[in-house]
């Protein structure tokens, strides 16, 4: 094949003018392995003929052979290309797919997210509200407590301050209302409650806190009563 191509080569140029037909001749001896222009110049007319018509031959069968590989190349490509576009297309189409999934998921977890967070708020608002009017009404509470604790201490010590001084007649009298006045004075005194609630020995005291000052009271208005009474 090579060969040929050699001749073809230098056909051209011989052709062309290129070349001499002695150069051409001895290049042709050369390719052909040729051994002596005697014995190969008798058929040297026929083998060039032959020579051109087994080139011609050969290059028409490779042309043909060429078109053929072509044409199967093209078609290859052409069905490779349309399987690439299918598969591109298939694969842009499924990417769109999972990016609006993906879109709507997003905001569907952000729309989710921002009303939870909504709620919570909502709630902690609802609960901090709770809490400020829950804290708000201990401290009212505690605050009218305070004060009324007050109130009542301050009119015990003077009720205490008048048994003491003699409003009641009768010693006895004087002194049992002032000593049960005086205790109703130091239990209803907020210091000194505040202070005793510290004391673990003094839990059962507050326990029956109620008790002893109602029993306090009784005690009270029955040495009051004794020594309200005229005597003979």
């Amino acid at each position: 094949m090579d060969q040929f191509k050699e001749l073809e080569k230098y056909k051209a140029l011989l052709d062309e003018g290129a070349i001499s037909e002695d150069e051409f001749r001895k290049l042709k001896q050369k390719t052909l392995g040729l051994k002596t222009d005697e014995e190969k110049e008798a058929e040297r007319v026929q083998a060039r003929a032959e020579a051109l018509a087994e080139v011609e031959k050969l290059r028409q069968a490779e042309r043909e052979k060429q078109l053929e590989a072509d044409r199967q190349r093209q078609e290859q490509e052409r069905i490779e290309n349309e399987k690439r576009t299918k598969e591109e297309n298939a694969r842009i189409e499924k990417e769109r797919l999972e990016q609006i999934n993906t879109a709507y998921d997003e905001e569907k977890a952000k729309e989710k997210a921002r009303l939870d967070a909504l709620q919570e708020q909502k709630a902690q608002q609802r609960a901090e509200q709770m809490e400020s009017l829950a804290k708000a009404t201990r401290t009212t509470t505690n605050v009218l407590l305070q004060i009324l604790f007050w109130v009542i201490t301050c009119f015990c010590a003077l009720i205490t301050i008048a048994c003491f001084f003699g409003a009641f007649n009768g010693l006895a009298a004087t002194i049992g209302s002032g000593i049960s006045m005086l205790l109703l004075t130091l239990m209803a005194c907020p210091i000194i409650s505040k202070k005793t609630k510290s004391i673990p020995q003094l839990q059962m005291y507050h326990k029956f806190k109620v008790i002893i000052v109602i029993v306090l009271i009784i005690v009270f208005f029955i040495f009051a009563a004794s020594g309200a009474a005229p005597t003979n």
